[in-house]
């Protein structure tokens, strides 16, 4: 898989390598599960979209735990995922979702 703009990728979200997680591995997780939208978010702006997906990139959620948290289908957060990964987080942008989809 190509990098263009502000890719990410399992493993590249959480920092250190799975051998160097320690600590600051943990407070890391910690961190991003505190910056999680809250459980009732209904409006989904990319800002919010991204922190889910780096959650789960960091291994702070699961997929099955991100849709049982926000009410979410698998093929939403999947989108989220693969718009993300092929073009970088302004493609979760509303506005942007429809020209994305097109490529």
């Amino acid at each position: 898989m190509s990098r263009s703009r502000g890719n990410l990728r399992a493993g590249e979200a959480g920092g250190a390598a799975e051998g160097q997680r320690g600590a600051s591995g943990r407070a890391a997780r910690e961190r991003a599960a505190a910056e999680l939208p809250g459980r009732d978010t209904r409006r989904w702006v990319a800002s919010r979209k991204l922190q889910v997906v780096r959650a789960i990139y960091q291994g702070v959620l699961t997929d099955a735990e991100a849709c049982q948290r926000y009410g979410l289908s698998a093929e939403e957060l999947e989108s989220w995922k693969r718009l993300l990964s092929d073009h970088g987080p302004k493609a979760l942008h509303a506005t942007r979702l429809q020209q994305f989809r097109q490529l």
